[in-house]
């Protein structure tokens, strides 16, 4: 490994291309890292400026500090294609930032604008005769020469003296030909382009602007700028210590002990990097680019590959945190054999790529909601995993995976499917409403996981799931403890508002099967019985008024599910805090069969309790959850 200082303009000159390998993010500084940089180069513009002019000035420049752009770590030099060529494994957002200064830089000293045919090729390839015609396209081709163009390449990749992620080509190209970018979807393909432009605006802006900007005030006295001062500070004050190491175990520590400019590096680009190290320097490019490629296809977010590569792993018996993924991904890539062995680790990208459409399935179902139109769930199966996630089952998906492979196995067909996915469903929602802390899920999921995953071939997993599920550790409430906690369990604060919805939708569903209803929160309310202001009602502290304490009382039961229904947006506005004789009236013709029946089944009750106070709520909770065992089984 070796390592020394540098600048900017050392870096790039002569004949190289530094290429950003396959496992590193695409280019992502934003407008926050583009002010700090810019402000950096002020900054050393300032200390610097009257030195560079100076007679003396090489004796003035070495009294004044460099400013200092951190560590830049190569993997190489190799030499291809006539090029030397180094992999950049730290450094690619501050060395991409600085080309698209540069080039602003170049476009605001050189007043060129190329023609359409010129920029197909540029100025190096075309007849040195054509070139004098132009002063000022002799100037830019002779600049992009010097910095950005590899005269010598023998094929597209290493033309520039940066290749970057493919996304971010297209706008680098149009940077370096000075030419508009072609269209692009998503923020992320715009951003190198994106920072040419500010820094063309930053450097033509004019004094009485900057004036304006408290940022930059105190910049003011230098514009505007002199722009060849401000080259060579780019190219010359800016100094970085240069690492290059041709060893992977060195590439792989440094990449995963540095990070670019203060930015912490995400599981995702440890996990790429590590499988990239593994692949092995002669295949990993076309093997990242076969299987990790079609992960990009069906899963384009960096979380959710993340996120997929987790669940992955959980869905075969192993276990992480979801933010401790890379070092899962380690020790299983070790054990296997995979870190001494390409062949295997190859092997082993491959199964993963396999599992990327289903697991984009599981995540758009999740999404959307949307049952229909699925390669690799039907319309049950897809329904039952959406239940799942509408419960509140958002660490499922491993679940799902597990599933998915046993159904791909012909271990379980649909019906088995589907019925796991409701034990499942079960399971989280007795726990809701049983106001049982939902931060064990994802920890009960894997524990439940590893045991399935470990099973025997010819094992029941219906059976098998059921039992794990009935296990003491993961509390699975019963029927009679559940009747205990949701008598209560503060059902409207629970939670989030899309699960309450989705319980009381189901309960009303069940109800009445037939039904087409949305039970989503933007069409709906709910209506609480005993209103949520009843103490300052009339009306209803004279019907409770055999309450001993009042304001006690509702504190611990108005958000009970023995208090609550479902109700239609513009019923709830007529319900407001009427008295109970008149919400009777408007129940009785409700949109919903839950808020009809419990309308009836309060007409009865009250002779027995006298009014819908303590007693009648516990029962109408007791009710309640006659209807949740019937809909969601243990």
């Amino acid at each position: 490994m070796d390592s020394s200082p540098t600048n900017f303009q050392e870096i790039i000159q002569g004949t190289k291309c530094f290429v950003i390998p396959p496992f590193q993010r695409p280019y992502k500084w934003g407008k926050d890292k583009r002010d700090e940089l810019w402000y950096d180069i002020l900054t050393q513009y300032e200390k610097t400026h009257e030195a560079l002019g100076a007679k003396n000035r090489t004796a003035s420049l070495k009294r004044t500090p460099t400013h200092y752009m951190g560590t830049l770590v190569f993997a190489g030099p190799s030499q291809l294609s006539g090029v030397a060529s180094s992999e950049v494994i730290d450094g690619q957002q501050r060395l991409t930032t600085l080309f698209t200064l540069l080039a602003a830089i170049r476009d605001c000293r050189i007043k060129y604008t190329p023609k359409k045919d010129d920029v197909a090729k540029e100025g190096v390839k075309k007849k040195k005769a054509k070139s004098t015609e132009d002063p000022e396209k002799a100037k830019f081709d002779a600049f992009n020469n010097d910095f950005f163009i590899n005269a010598r390449a023998r094929d597209d990749s290493h033309r520039y003296r940066i290749h970057l992620q493919e996304e971010d080509r297209a706008a680098l190209e149009a940077v370096i030909l000075k030419k508009r970018p072609a269209a692009a979807s998503g923020s992320e393909k715009t951003l190198v382009y994106d920072s040419y432009k500010y820094f063309l605006r930053a450097i033509n802006r004019e004094r009485e602007v900057i004036a304006a900007d408290g940022e930059l005030k105190r910049f003011e006295e230098l514009f505007p700028l002199d722009l060849e001062k401000l080259e060579e500070v780019v190219l010359t004050r800016l100094m970085f210590i240069q690492i290059e190491t041709a060893d992977a175990d060195d590439v792989n520590g440094i990449f995963e002990s540095l990070n670019a400019k203060s930015e912490p590096l995400a599981q995702i680009e440890l996990i790429k990097n590590y499988y990239y190290m593994l692949l092995g320097a002669d295949s990993a490019n076309s093997e990242m680019k076969k299987h990790w490629g079609r992960v990009k296809t069906h899963i384009s977010q960096d979380s959710s590959q993340e996120h997929f590569i987790w669940a992955y792993y959980v869905s075969r018996g192993s276990y992480a945190m979801q933010n401790r993924v890379y070092s899962l991904v380690k020790s299983e890539l070790l054990n296997s054999g995979a870190r001494e062995n390409a062949e295997k680790m190859s092997e082993h990208l491959q199964a993963i790529a396999e599992w990327a459409p289903i697991y984009a399935e599981i995540e758009k179902i999740e999404s959307t909601q949307q049952i229909e139109g699925h390669s690799y769930f039907n319309r049950n199966e897809a329904s039952a995993i959406s239940r799942v996630f509408q419960a509140g089952g958002s660490t499922c998906t491993p679940f799902f995976l597990w599933l998915a492979r046993l159904k791909k196995d012909g271990a379980i067909d649909q019906h088995a499917f589907a019925k796991c996915a409701e034990f499942l469903e079960s399971y989280i929602v007795r726990r809701f409403l049983a106001n049982l802390p939902p931060n064990n899920l994802n920890l009960s999921n894997g524990k439940l996981l590893r045991a399935l995953a470990a099973l025997p071939p010819k094992s029941d997993p219906v059976a098998q799931l059921h039992i794990a599920l009935t296990g003491a550790d993961l509390e699975w409430p019963t029927n009679e403890r559940l009747r205990d906690l949701m008598r209560t369990a503060p059902f409207y604060t629970n939670g989030k508002s899309f699960q309450r919805y989705f319980v009381l939708g189901e309960i009303d569903r069940f109800l009445d099967p037939r039904t087409q209803k949305n039970y989503k929160e933007s069409e709906n309310s709910i209506e609480h019985i005993i209103p949520q202001s009843a103490a300052k009602e009339g009306d209803w502290r004279s019907h409770l008024s055999s309450v001993a304490n009042l304001e006690a009382f509702l504190a611990n039961n108005v958000h009970v599910i023995g208090n609550l229904t479902i109700v239609r947006n513009d019923e709830n506005s007529k319900l407001g805090n009427r008295p109970l004789a008149e919400k009777l009236a408007i129940y009785a013709n409700g949109e919903y069969i839950l808020t009809r029946k419990t309308g009836e089944w309060i007409k009865t009750a009250l002779p027995q309790f006298k009014y819908f106070g303590e007693d009648a709520l516990k029962a109408r909770s007791d009710w309640v959850h006659e209807i949740v065992c019937k809909r969601w089984q243990r």
